[in-house]
């Protein structure tokens, strides 16, 4: 959109999602077709009006989170296993194993990445989902 022009809020809240998940500014921007000053700018704005979590709420979402990341560290888990295994491997198409295989070795690098970084500095993208999503021929 040209400079000026009102950004439909539904827009504005996909940025704030992808955000929250820990993706960069860079990677939000070029995904959802923004200039990344716009991603700034609306992150900033954000940050400044934010209430902060009652202690009582942030309690609750701790266990959540950490609930979470085991989650996808054992799906990950579970990718490396199935990769190991020539048995289970001979039934899947290669496109499926080629992206079983990219996503792994992406996740685990960006998690690394992350944590060399600290938890103030997420690794672009090292929070993302991972998802098996078998490609169709």
């Amino acid at each position: 959109m040209a400079p000026g022009v009102k950004h439909p809020p539904k827009l504005k809240a996909a940025v704030m999602a992808a955000l929250m998940q820990g993706h960069s500014h860079r990677a939000t921007a070029k995904r959802l077709g923004l200039p990344i000053g716009t991603v700034k700018a609306w992150s900033a704005e954000a940050k400044a009006t934010a209430q902060p979590v009652e202690p009582v709420i942030k309690a609750q979402i701790g266990p959540l989170i950490l609930e979470h990341l085991q989650e996808g560290l054992l799906t990950l888990k579970a990718h490396a296993q199935k990769l190991r295994n020539p048995a289970k491997l001979k039934d899947l198409p290669l496109t499926d194993l080629v992206e079983i295989n990219l996503r792994y070795h992406e996740t685990v690098y960006k998690l690394a990445e992350a944590l060399a970084g600290g938890m103030d500095a997420p690794a672009e993208d090292a929070l993302e989902p991972i998802e098996y999503v078998p490609v169709k021929p």
